[in-house]
C-alpha cells in the first residue's frame, strides 16, 4: 500500500518529490507518532546532538524535549543546566518563550 501511494504521489505531485524528505521527515515520523507518541526518528544530526547529551557535552539550554506540531513537551533535563535553573522539568510544556536581558 505504501509503494503504491508514493508511486502515484510521485508521478502526480506538482513539485518533484524528495525520497528521504518523504520518507524520514513523513512516513518513519508519522509510523512512530502512530504508535506511541513520546516516539521519534532522529536524523544524524538530531542523533548527534542527542549523544552529546548525555554524554555531557553541554550545547542548547539543557533539556530534551518531545516536539510536534503545537506541543513542547520536556522529556529531561540536565541538573545545573539553564532549564533546570529555570524549574523546567519531565512532563512540562513549553508554550511560550521570551527573551529576558540581564
Amino acid at each position: 500500500m505504501f509503494t503504491k501511494v508514493y508511486g502515484v504521489v510521485e508521478a502526480n505531485f506538482m513539485n518533484p518529490v524528495e525520497p528521504d524528505r518523504a520518507i524520514f521527515d513523513g512516513a518513519i515520523r508519522g509510523m512512530l507518532v502512530a504508535l506511541d507518541p513520546f516516539c521519534s526518528f532522529l536524523d544524524a544530526d538530531q542523533f548527534e546532538q542527542h549523544r552529546q547529551f548525555t554524554q555531557g557535552k553541554a550545547r542548547g539550554f539543557g533539556s530534551i524535549l518531545f516536539v510536534k506540531p503545537g506541543k513542547i513537551l520536556v522529556l529531561q533535563t540536565a541538573q545545573g543546566s539553564p532549564s533546570w535553573r529555570a524549574g523546567l522539568g519531565p512532563g512540562d510544556e513549553i508554550v511560550d518563550v521570551r527573551l529576558q536581558r540581564k
